[in-house]
């Protein structure tokens, strides 16, 4: 005798209004059939791009080794030449070829012109101008007249630079060459003062209260006609021509005053430049 299985059936009458239940319907895009499609396509086009290069690949190799094997062959210069035959030259080719150009330390770097732009031309060697001066150029240039050398350091007919001969005691000092103070008084009756320059072209200047500027002692200072200490003293009177003197003495008018040159053992062994005074 079969018993009816009431649980059973209440189960089953439960699952089927569960699986009935509108609330379980999952709603489908209306674009997900297009994206699906989509995505398979693109899966498509990458399976045939591997399968492309891998064929590729495999083709290379094959070439390479080809080359490798057969005698006769470079594969040093095959290789320099297959990536110019692989791809035309771009801006990323030529600046990797410039920056593996071998380098030349002897040079300095230069700018690369830009693309059409003409190559400058090389640079010629130039010398410094100095270089090519002689040593004798570069020296103060000299002359001579007798046995004395004309120089920089010239006693005028007038005086000796700016100082003049008669220049008056306040002048003199303006001239910033003497050695003297701000609270210096002028000489009582004459004083001889020393340059600030030193004594090795002009020994002192002798200045009178009265006269002014009345004297130049000379120490390596020549006249214009190169006359000085340790000229000959047989030629000043062609020198000098409308001088006198005698064997210890000889003096020329200059104008505003007069050389005075002391002679011994035939050359001059004193010079000054006087004028008028009452030293």
């Amino acid at each position: 005798m079969n018993v009816p299985d009431s649980d059973g059936d209440e189960v089953d009458a439960r699952l089927r209004a569960l699986f009935a239940d509108s609330r379980l319907d999952v709603a489908v895009r209306p674009s997900a059939e297009a994206e699906i499609t989509a995505g398979a396509r693109r899966l498509r086009r990458r399976r045939a791009t591997l399968a492309g290069g891998g064929t590729g690949l495999a083709v290379v190799a094959v070439a390479v080794v080809g080359m490798l094997v057969v005698p006769g062959t470079r594969p040093q210069e095959e290789r320099a030449e297959a990536p110019a035959a692989a791809s035309p030259p771009d801006e990323r080719t030529a600046a990797m070829t410039a920056f593996t150009a071998p380098l030349d330390s002897s040079e300095p770097p230069t700018r690369s012109p830009e693309r059409g732009e003409p190559l400058p031309p090389p640079a010629q060697d130039e010398v410094p101008e100095a270089a090519t001066t002689s040593p004798q150029a570069s020296s103060p240039e000299t002359t001579h007249s007798g046995s004395v050398a004309l120089g920089r350091s010239v006693l005028g007919p007038e005086g000796y630079g700016p100082l003049r001969l008669g220049m008056p005691f306040e002048e003199a000092v303006a001239t910033d060459l003497l050695i003297v103070t701000g609270e210096t008084p002028p000489p009582e009756v004459c004083a001889d003062y020393s340059l600030v320059e030193g004594s090795e072209a002009v020994r002192y200047v002798t200045i009178s209260r009265e006269r002014g500027l009345v004297g130049v002692r000379a120490a390596s200072a020549v006249t214009p006609e190169g006359v000085g200490v340790g000229t000959a003293a047989d030629r000043l009177p062609s020198v000098y021509p409308h001088g006198s003197g005698g064997e210890t003495r000889f003096s020329a008018s200059t104008g505003p005053g007069r050389y005075e040159f002391a002679l011994s053992e035939g050359m001059v062994s004193d010079l000054r430049l006087v004028a008028p005074s009452d030293c």
